[in-house]
C-alpha cells in the first residue's frame, strides 16, 4: 500500500489489509487504520479494526453497512491497500477506492451479515463515491451516486489531484474522474496506450501534474 500523505496535517496515512483475512490475536480484524506523525516520528492508530467479537452491521437505505448507530463502516473493503489510497487537502478527506474480496467470510464478520450471506445485498456497490475518512469529524463517509457509476478491483490505482479537485480511478483498460461537488463518476478518454495497472508502483508529481506508473515498464 502507497501512504497517502496529508501535506496540512504532517501526516501520512496507512490503511489496507495486510494479510488476507487476517484476525489479530486481540480479536480485531486486520482493517486498521494508522497515521505516521512526521514531525513527530510515531505511529498513530486512528482505528484498530473491526473487533470481531462484539461486530454488528445492517444495510443502511442507500445500500451501505452502517454500525449500531447508523454510520457507514468499511468491512473487509480492501484486499490489500495497492495504490488506491489518496488525500483530499481541499476537504480534508482521506479517501479509497475497495478492492473487494471473498475475506469478510472469516469467523466474526460471516455471522452477523446474513444480508451477505442470502445474497439480499450487494457486498460491492458500484453506485457509489470512494470512500472517505473526514478527519474533523472523525467518521467515514460514501455516497451513492446518480448516473453511471465505477467498478474498481485489486490491482487499480486511485489519485485526488488538486489541480481538478477530482479523484482519478485507474484500471488497465479505462479511466474515470469522481467528482465530489457533482457526485458523479465521469469516464475520460486519454490519447495514446492505457498502461497496464495490476500490483503497479504509482505516485503523483505534483510539480508536473503528472502520475508515474511502474510495473512492467514507465
Amino acid at each position: 500500500s502507497k501512504m497517502a500523505l496529508a501535506p496540512d496535517l504532517r501526516v501520512a496515512f496507512l490503511y489496507g489489509e495486510g494479510q488476507h483475512g487476517f484476525v489479530k490475536e486481540n480479536g480485531h480484524y486486520m482493517n486498521d487504520f494508522w497515521a505516521y506523525d512526521i514531525p513527530a516520528h510515531r505511529w498513530i492508530c486512528i482505528d484498530p479494526g473491526v473487533d470481531t467479537r462484539n461486530f454488528s452491521v445492517k444495510v443502511s437505505p442507500e445500500g451501505f453497512e452502517v454500525d449500531r448507530n447508523g454510520d457507514v463502516l468499511p468491512v473487509a473493503q480492501m484486499v490489500h491497500g495497492y495504490e488506491m489510497t489518496s488525500y483530499d487537502p481541499d476537504l480534508r478527506k482521506f479517501s479509497f477506492m475497495p478492492t473487494p474480496s471473498g475475506y469478510w467470510r472469516v469467523r466474526g464478520l460471516a455471522e452477523n451479515r446474513p444480508h451477505v450471506a442470502k445474497e439480499a445485498w450487494n457486498f460491492y456497490n458500484p453506485n457509489a463515491s470512494p470512500w472517505m475518512y473526514d478527519v474533523a469529524s472523525a467518521k467515514w463517509e460514501v455516497r451513492k451516486i446518480s448516473g453511471e457509476g465505477r467498478r474498481s478491483n485489486a490491482g487499480d490505482a486511485a489519485f485526488y489531484l488538486p489541480s481538478l479537485r477530482k479523484t482519478l480511478h485507474f484500471t488497465g483498460d479505462s479511466v474515470a474522474a469522481y467528482d465530489y461537488a457533482e457526485n458523479t463518476w465521469k469516464p475520460l478518454s486519454p490519447k495514446g496506450r492505457l498502461p497496464r495497472i495490476y500490483d503497479n508502483v504509482a505516485c503523483h508529481d505534483p510539480k508536473r501534474d503528472r502520475i508515474y506508473f511502474y510495473g512492467e515498464g514507465l
